[in-house]
Formats: structure tokens, C-alpha cells, sequence
């Protein structure tokens, strides 16, 4: 069967079988019989939109039962309560059998795609040998944050609050370099991370979460970086609607941190790297 005739089938099959299930508001199909790419020891993947949880356990029920499989090859997550990651996952990559998944959709912070995203590039690098621990990418995220920070300071030393929100070129520069620098930070975390292997990310504050739990950083420098996730994704997405009174200070505080965080960083890869040595 090609592809679409496969997809149809599946739908057919599915909407018949989950016909009469009480709570079942919505239901999608993801991974390998979504995707076309069956094998026979392929676990059909499911993800529900249930009002009571008993339902589940008949979903699987009755799924096994349509396409002649053990219950045990049948695998049911709850949409609403998955996972973030998983939730796009299986949204973008999957079937809607029948019903509306327009909250769930909703309810995915626009950071938990790029998150995604991320670790997808990571996993590629990975599978090609690449070391997401390249020294060169790290020492160029370096310098690009330090750049950023020496004009930031440049610009709150030399120009006051009303002239930098005055002036439409320089407001603009200083909001890019803000974002460029906050960016930076995060991407040296996320390079150590998933160099490292110290955890998976689902949102931006958890880089700074694991980083902070792995020794990466301190307490403290994660406490003020937390802060500055939330001022990040105001410059990527809310960009029209900017308080600068508070935008300065988040720069000031960036400015601040930031030779902790590098300091931090130096100390912890000093430290893997000997441990590597004595191996």
C-alpha cells in the first residue's frame, strides 16, 4: 500500500474502533505507523485527549483489537499531561484521527520548539561524530557574548535611559545585542549539556535548571539567568510590547552575571578536562 492509501486505512480502522468510548475527545496516531515505516516489531503509538483516564485502558484495548496486536504493542500517552517535547512531536508528526487537539496546541510555549529543535541538531551531531564540544564553537559563543556585553556597558555608561529609548538606531542595537548576549549564555549551557550528556532540556530555563544541579554554574548566577530567560523570549516574541525601565535593568543584571557565568564555566570544563586526562 502507498503511503496515503496506509494513512487512510489507519484512519478507517481507528474511527471505527474507538467508536463508543466514553471521555475520548480526540486522538492521534504518531511514530512509525503514522510515518509509513512499519516493521514488525513496531508499537503502534497513540496520544489521547481523554476527559476520564479509565478511558485509556479501553483505547487500548479496543486499538489492539482493530489491528490485530497484543495490548503490549499498543502505547497510549495522555496529550494533555505528556511531556512538552512529546506533545510537538506528536503533533507534528502525526495523524488527528478524529477530534479537536486546538488546546493542546495551545498550550505549548513557543521555546519548547525551539528546545526541540536544539537537541534534534545535537542528536545529528552526534549520529555524524561531530563532539557538540567543539572548542572552536564554544570560544566563538564566548567572544560573541563578550562583544555584547563590552557594548552594552559602552552604551549604559556613555548614554542615559532616555536617550537610548530616544534614539531609534541605538534602542534597536541595544535590544540585539541584549537578545544576541542572553542567547549566548544559554547556548554555552546548552553546548556543555549536551556535550556532557548532563540532562534533556524541554524548555530554555531548564539549561540553566541542569546547569546549576550539575555544578556547571552557581545557584545564585542560575537565579539571575532564570530571570533573563523570561526577558529573552519577551525579545523574541512580545518585542512590540517592551517595558525599557525594566529592559535596562535586565541588562545592567546581565552585565553583572555574566563574568560569573563565564568564570564558572572556565572552572568546570578545566576540571572535566583533567578528569578526562586521568582516565
Amino acid at each position: 500500500m502507498g503511503a496515503e492509501v496506509e494513512a487512510e486505512w489507519l484512519i478507517s480502522i481507528l474511527k471505527d474502533a474507538c467508536k463508543g468510548i466514553r471521555g475520548l475527545k480526540a486522538l492521534v496516531v504518531f511514530g512509525s505507523y503514522a510515518e509509513g515505516r512499519v516493521m514488525p516489531a513496531s508499537d503502534v503509538d497513540i496520544a489521547a485527549v481523554v476527559e476520564d483516564p479509565r478511558a485509556l485502558s479501553e483505547l487500548r484495548c479496543a486499538v489492539a483489537r482493530a489491528l490485530k496486536l497484543p495490548e503490549d504493542k499498543v502505547s497510549i500517552v495522555d496529550l494533555r499531561k505528556s511531556p512538552p517535547t512529546l506533545r510537538v512531536k506528536a503533533l507534528k508528526r502525526g495523524i488527528v484521527i478524529f477530534g479537536s487537539v486546538s488546546d493542546v496546541v495551545k498550550s505549548i510555549e513557543p521555546d519548547v520548539v525551539e528546545v526541540l529543535e536544539h537537541e534534534r541538531e545535537s542528536f545529528y551531531q552526534w549520529l555524524e561524530g561531530i563532539d557538540p564540544m567543539d572548542e572552536s564553537v564554544i570560544m566563538a559563543i564566548v567572544r560573541q557574548v563578550e562583544s555584547d556585553v563590552r557594548f552594552l556597558a559602552k552604551v549604559l555608561r556613555e548614554k542615559h535611559p532616555s536617550e537610548i529609548t530616544g534614539d531609534e538606531v541605538l534602542r534597536r542595537a541595544f535590544e540585539r545585542a541584549l537578545h544576541t548576549g542572553i542567547e549566548g549564555a544559554l547556548d554555552l549551557l546548552r553546548h556543555i549539556i549536551s556535550g556532557l550528556s548532563l540532562g534533556v532540556a524541554e524548555y530554555y530555563r531548564d539549561y540553566v535548571e541542569i546547569a546549576v544541579d550539575s555544578k556547571v554554574i552557581p545557584p545564585e548566577a542560575g537565579e539571575k539567568l532564570l530571570e533573563l530567560v523570561e526577558l529573552r523570549h519577551k525579545l523574541v516574541h512580545r518585542y512590540r510590547r517592551l517595558d525599557y525601565n525594566d529592559l535596562i535593568e535586565k541588562a545592567r543584571a546581565f552585565i553583572e552575571v555574566w563574568p560569573q557565568v563565564s568564570s564558572s564555566v572556565r572552572r568546570y570544563l578545566k576540571e572535566e578536562a583533567g578528569s578526562r586526562r586521568q582516565l
